[in-house]
């Protein structure tokens, strides 16, 4: 299972994420909200099995794949990475697409991750968020 970390600028790091696609996406996840409920809320229901996921547009999208057809365009095109050819889409799966698209390249950049995975992932980057703004802060 890959981990979170926060550099020293205060910037996330997750291993294996060799594209960014992660750190891209927990960095848009984390921003802070305007209004609603908390964060780690709002995070739980959207990542939750049967969650929406959340898309921010021209930026990134994460969602759940319930079908081939939600696969990113990258693996419709050039097939599914090592590690993945296993998947099914069957209900009992829950296979996240994170997706980061880049306006430099004109392309996106995909990544897919496990729900469980997802989850820590978040839960892991709130706390170190929460860690680096007490830090940051004095407290």
């Amino acid at each position: 299972m890959r981990r979170v970390s926060v550099n020293g600028r205060g910037m996330f790091e997750v291993t294996g994420d060799a594209q960014g696609v992660i750190v891209g996406f927990l960095g848009c996840a984390l921003s802070p909200y305007p209004c609603g409920p908390p964060l780690r809320e709002e995070l739980a229901g959207r990542f939750a099995p049967g969650g929406p996921g959340l898309a921010v547009p021209d930026t990134f999208a994460a969602y759940r794949m319930l079908s081939r057809d939600d696969l990113p365009d990258e693996y419709l095109i050039g097939g599914l990475p090592p590690g993945w050819r296993h998947l099914t889409f069957t209900p009992d799966e829950e296979t996240w697409a994170l997706v980061l698209f880049s306006r430099e390249r004109r392309t996106a950049l995909s990544e897919l991750v496990e729900g469980e995975e997802l989850r820590a992932l978040l839960a892991q980057a709130l706390e170190l968020r929460a860690r680096w703004d007490g830090y940051r802060h004095g407290s």
